[in-house]
């Protein structure tokens, strides 16, 4: 994740504060549940950035594939989608 989507992610993160506080302050539920679901999302793309290992049973986006890989198939992490495509071409070649 790029310096850009970290500085998004934080924007999301205090504007979701910021909608939590105003809606509690005016008695505005529907504000304030608009506040916790943007921290929450802010709060889940935080935690996908930081990822480094995915381990057998934990969920993880693969890009680039036609199908899944096998079970038990390394991957490899790239940073762009268009290298993971690259990289799924040259498999299913083999």
């Amino acid at each position: 994740m790029g310096l850009g989507d970290k500085i998004e992610n934080m924007k999301d993160d205090l504007t979701g504060k910021g909608k939590e506080a105003a809606g509690k302050a005016t008695d505005n539920e529907r504000l304030e549940a608009e506040g916790r679901v943007d921290q929450s999302q802010a709060d889940l793309k935080q935690a996908g950035e930081k990822v480094k290992d995915a381990r057998p049973g934990d969920p993880v986006e693969i890009l680039g594939f036609d199908h899944p890989p096998s079970a038990g198939e390394f991957v490899r992490v790239v940073e762009h989608e268009r290298q993971a495509k690259h990289l799924a071409n040259l498999r299913a070649e083999r």
